[in-house]
Formats: structure tokens, sequence, C-alpha cells
């Protein structure tokens, strides 16, 4: 079984290029960032999230969606953008039609946002909530942050 940190390396180096438009997201924020947005928001980051984006900064992730068609698509959709910290607190707005408040961190290809259930408490992980803005529909895309990581990088890989 593959470590937390390795899990989230192995998915920067196979999955994140570097925004042209935007080179600046991809940088780590601070702990005090991303406690302000918690602070506005009234919710908590897992650690699992903070630990990832806190070593890598909002990465892009545009060819992941492709990788998942050419293996089968073992995960329903693919994280495309992660959110830049700076502009979560305006994300927030999305909740407004939102069936289930979410702390929203990336988006997928396809406008679909991309969060945590909000809680109060601190957790080591969340579930990762999909929100389909075209249907008003809000799926699972995984038990955890981690499984998600784990499972994208599941696809088309032997043995696993």
């Amino acid at each position: 079984m593959r470590s937390r940190a390795e899990i989230y390396r192995t998915f920067v180096e196979r999955f994140a290029v570097q925004s042209i438009s935007s080179p600046a997201s991809g940088r780590a924020p601070s702990a005090t960032s991303l406690e302000t947005v918690e602070q506005a928001l009234n919710a908590r980051f897992p650690a699992s999230y903070r630990q990832f984006v806190q070593r890598y900064g909002c990465v892009w992730t545009p060819h992941l969606d492709d990788h998942l068609e050419s293996a089968g698509r073992l995960v329903e959709r693919g994280i495309e953008a992660f959110t830049p910290v700076d502009e979560m607190i305006a994300s927030d707005q999305w909740n407004a039609s939102i069936p289930q408040p979410l702390l929203l961190f990336a988006s997928d290809a396809l406008g679909g946002m991309i969060g945590f259930p909000k809680t109060s408490e601190m957790k080591d992980d969340l579930p990762v909530m999909l929100f389909d803005h075209e249907f008003n529909e809000l799926t699972e895309l995984a038990n955890s942050f981690d499984s998600l990581l784990s499972a994208y990088l599941a696809c088309g890989t032997v043995g696993t």
C-alpha cells in the first residue's frame, strides 16, 4: 500500500502540468491562507487536502480526464484544476444551488464543482463530492481525498 506522500507525489508527477495562463495558481498556499479561507467559509479542510496543497499547490491536471477515458473510466470525473486558495471564497457562491454545502476545492472539465462536505471539525480525510451543475446532482466521487487520487493512479495500471 502506498503512503500518502507517495500517492501525492506520483499523482503530481503523472498528471500535473504548469498553467501557462495562471502560473501563480500552482504555488503552495501557506497555513495562514488556508485558515483564512476556513474562517471565512466556516469549514475545515481535511488534513489530507492540507498536506497535498501545501506541498504541491493548486495543480492543473488538464489531461487527467483523457487518461481516465482511455483507461476505462474507473472514476466518474477527473479533476481538471485545483481552485487557487485565494479564489475559494468567491467559489463558495455555488453553495446557493448545491443540495449539501461543500468546501469547493477543484473543478472538472465539464464545469462540475468538486469539494468536501462542510464540517467545522478537523478530520484526517473526508469524502469527495461532485456537484454537476447541469443536472443539479451531487454524487460521491470517492470516500476520501486519498482514495480519489489513488483511484486516478490505478486507472490503466496493471496489477492494481
